[in-house]
C-alpha cells in the first residue's frame, strides 16, 4: 500500500487499505526466519537477511512485480546472528542491520553493491539495549535512524532516536573503516 506522508499525518493514525500489493519469493535453497527486510535505493531491488543461523544469509530479490514468485539470490553469509532488522538509508550510502544487543553499520562506495559493502567488516555502533527490540530504520532525511522495541510483559514499546555524534567516511579505495571509538550515534528517547 502507499506510503503515507508524514507532513499529512495526524496521531493516531489508522488508515484502511483499499489494495494491498502482495510480493511473492521463494529462497534458493529453503524456507527460512527473514525478518530484514531492506530496499535499495540505487538499484530498486529488495534485500532480505534470515535471522535464525549462527552466521546470518545474506539474500537479493531483484526482480519483483506482483501477481508472479520471485527467485531471491542468495550472496553470502554475514558473521551475526539473531538478526532482526535493518535499512539502507535514503540515498544508499549507508547500511544497518540490528539483532537484540548490537546495531552493525556498513558504508557503501558509489560504485558497490549492498552484497559488496557487506564483505568488509562492520562498525559495532553504541545501542540501548530494549526489552525486545526488532526494528530499525533511518530517518526521511538520513542524518539519524530509529529503533523501535516491541511492547513485552505489560512495558510499552520504546523508540529511540540515534543521532550523528560523528562524521564517518570510508576509504575512497576501498570502502574499509578506519578504527573508531564509540560514539558515532547516541540514542535520544523520542516520547
Amino acid at each position: 500500500m502507499p506510503e503515507p506522508s508524514p507532513a499529512s499525518v495526524k496521531f493516531p493514525f489508522e488508515k484502511k487499505a483499499k489494495k494491498i500489493k502482495v510480493l511473492k519469493f521463494r529462497l534458493p535453497d529453503q524456507v527460512r526466519d527473514t525478518e530484514t527486510l531492506m530496499f535499495d535505493p540505487l538499484t530498486q531491488s529488495l534485500w532480505l537477511v534470515s535471522k535464525r543461523e549462527e552466521k546470518v544469509r545474506l539474500y537479493e530479490l531483484p526482480d519483483f512485480e506482483e501477481d508472479t514468485e520471485g527467485k531471491a539470490i542468495f550472496h553470502q553469509e554475514l558473521p551475526i546472528t539473531y538478526a532482526n532488522g535493518g535499512d539502507i538509508s535514503p540515498d544508499g550510502r549507508e547500511i544497518l542491520i540490528k539483532n537484540y544487543a548490537n546495531i552493525y553499520y556498513w558504508p557503501r562506495l558509489p560504485s558497490q553493491t549492498i552484497a559488496e559493502a557487506l564483505q568488509r567488516p562492520p562498525l559495532r555502533l553504541p545501542y540501548q539495549e530494549e526489552p525486545q527490540g526488532e526494528a530499525i530504520a533511518w530517518d526521511s532525511q538520513g542524518k539519524g535512524f530509529y529503533t523501535v522495541s516491541e511492547e513485552t510483559d505489560g512495558a510499552e514499546a520504546e523508540m529511540l532516536f540515534y543521532a550523528p555524534l560523528k562524521k564517518i567516511a570510508p576509504d575512497a579505495n576501498d570502502g574499509s573503516l578506519a578504527p573508531r571509538s564509540p560514539g558515532f550515534f547516541g540514542p535520544t528517547p523520542t516520547n
